[in-house]
């Protein structure tokens, strides 16, 4: 017999919890909404090196504590030569990351502007990777996907400007079994509900 917890389940939990724990400390309603996007690792790719993009949401709950979201998208694109159709080809070997999450996160302010960001994201992810370099002679390319359980942990640090947020942070997505980390620059903005 196999246990499943649902995704809805998951997030109403997460909310639940967060709703509880600051309760007592919740101010005026920030909603913080940032634009990522850099270079990401894919290991056993044959392209290690691709982009991802990323948009992201927090729902400030006090100066330390916020709840937030993401929606990943990572790719690389590759080749590896081999034999397609009994003819020597250049095989495509790609591979398309997604990811949907929510958690909790903790910002450390360092001056005046400067912060800290620490958070860690759980909810739903799929993977699509095209090809096999293991099969050099193929009649059929061969694909391989992946949807359920991921999550993602981010670390970074950002400067609010007159207006915007920028900064940098490196992501590890965790999604099918694979450590796949990234690098970004973003910008965001916030609003005051």
């Amino acid at each position: 017999m196999t246990t499943h917890i649902s995704l809805r389940k998951i997030r109403l939990s997460l909310l639940f919890a967060a709703a509880v724990f600051f309760s007592s400390e919740l101010k005026a309603q920030i909603i913080h909404i940032d634009l990522t996007g850099g270079i990401q690792y894919f290991p056993s790719m044959t392209k290690k090196i691709g982009w991802d993009y990323n948009l992201g949401g927090r729902l400030i709950l006090n100066e330390k504590w916020f709840l937030g979201a993401i929606i990943h998208g990572g790719f690389s694109r590759g080749r590896y030569d081999g034999i397609y159709a009994s003819e020597p080809a250049k095989i495509r070997h790609n591979r398309d990351a997604f990811l949907f999450g929510i958690g909790p996160g903790y910002a450390h302010t360092l001056s005046d502007g400067l912060r800290a960001t620490a958070q860690l994201l759980g909810g739903w992810g799929s993977i699509e990777t095209i090809g096999n370099p293991k099969q050099k002679v193929v009649d059929e390319i061969e694909g391989d996907t992946f949807k359920g359980f991921s999550a993602a942990a981010v670390v970074g640090i950002e400067k609010e400007l007159n207006g915007p947020t920028v900064g940098v942070n490196v992501t590890t997505h965790y999604i099918d079994g694979k450590i796949m980390p990234s690098l970004n620059l973003k910008i965001g903005f916030d609003f005051v509900l």
